[in-house]
């Protein structure tokens, strides 16, 4: 699928009528925010979203759930999105949605993008998958482009401990999410 470029102007109503909701003078940017927070959670209404069904990819099989007030439970799985980011993914603007899921196997963050479209917000992939073991702790737009950095793990590192502060960058190239960066260096916790 190859997306083309919204004009800015057009773009900015599109998501802005999607963010209205809750967007406040006094509301911290959530990309200045250094790590997600539980309350984070009721922001997913606040754009507009929050009746609609995400993929959840915290397990084998990828279902798509709808929220309420945030949360969901699948298969009994407690399973919480909150937006984790706003800001500027190429010439698009963007949500980024960070995925939760209690007890699921593997790591507990996902992270959906989102940009606004001519028909509203679409979903253009998966920033950070579960399969990559980074428990996310700050989102934000850099240029055009999404930073995720959160405690990951070496080899044979026990869930417990994590051993790595990473950070992935990722760009909107041809309508498709692609990693433009990913660093890693020692935390010492």
């Amino acid at each position: 699928m190859t997306l083309a470029p919204v004009p800015r102007a057009l773009g900015v109503c599109f998501l802005a009528a999607a963010l209205l909701a809750g967007c406040t003078a006094s509301e911290p940017d959530a990309s200045d925010s250094p790590e997600p927070t539980p309350s984070a959670a009721s922001q997913l209404p606040e754009v507009g979203w929050g009746g609609s069904e995400y993929p959840v990819p915290c397990f084998a099989r990828v279902p798509t759930v709808k929220f309420v007030n945030g949360e969901a439970t699948y298969r009994g799985f407690q399973v919480t999105a909150d937006v984790a980011a706003r800001g500027e993914l190429a010439s698009y603007e963007s949500v980024s949605i960070h995925v939760v899921c209690s007890g699921a196997s593997g790591s507990p963050s996902s992270v959906l993008v989102y940009i606004a479209g001519i028909d509203g917000p679409e979903y253009v992939g998966l920033a950070l998958s579960p399969k990559e073991f980074i428990d996310l702790k700050k989102a934000k737009y850099v240029r055009g482009e999404l930073s995720l950095t959160g405690y990951g793990f070496t080899r044979g590192t026990p869930a417990c401990c994590p051993d790595l502060i990473v950070t992935k960058t990722v760009a909107l190239e041809d309508g498709k999410l692609v990693k433009t960066n990913l660093a890693k260096e020692p935390f010492k916790g």
